[in-house]
């Protein structure tokens, strides 16, 4: 394997694009319209999105009804099964005022496995965890300690 990019099929493409790219600072590398057949002006149904080396996907329920509609039929996919492990460069401290307003999902944490995490909810229902394995101010605002 060389690697894994998520899709996810979100219900709000704006909303989701809004909390990627502008609250979170995520690249916007490519658009496609719901309809590839009709205006390149049409309603948003698929983004492509990086930050770093992280890549992602966000597609509208619409778009992919359209394209392979039996993939979910009528039916919207619960998100609240999706988790999404992000390990951030540095300390976590930068990444919280970048995440404020979200729901809270777990609180910020030292892991017996070295990180320091906060887990979030994304506005589609998905688990975002943000965790730094890198130097910064630890949970419970102990100071930044020194290599």
């Amino acid at each position: 394997m060389k690697r894994l990019t998520p899709v996810l099929m979100v219900s709000d493409l704006p909303a989701s694009l809004a909390f990627w790219h502008e609250q979170l600072g995520f690249e916007l590398k490519g658009t496609v319209p719901v309809d590839p057949q009709g205006p390149p002006d049409g309603p948003l149904g698929f983004a492509m999105l990086q930050y770093g080396a992280v890549e992602m996907m966000l597609q509208s329920l619409d778009s992919v009804r359209l394209d392979v509609p039996d993939l979910i039929g009528d039916d919207v996919p619960a998100m609240d099964g999706i988790g999404l492990f992000v390990e951030v460069d540095g300390p976590l401290d930068p990444w919280l005022s970048k995440i404020e307003g979200c729901e809270v999902l777990v609180p910020r944490r030292q892991t017996f496995y070295g990180a320091d995490e906060i887990g979030v909810r994304t506005p589609d229902g998905a688990t975002l965890m943000l965790a730094s394995f890198g130097e910064g101010e630890a949970a419970g605002g102990d100071s930044p300690q020194e290599e």
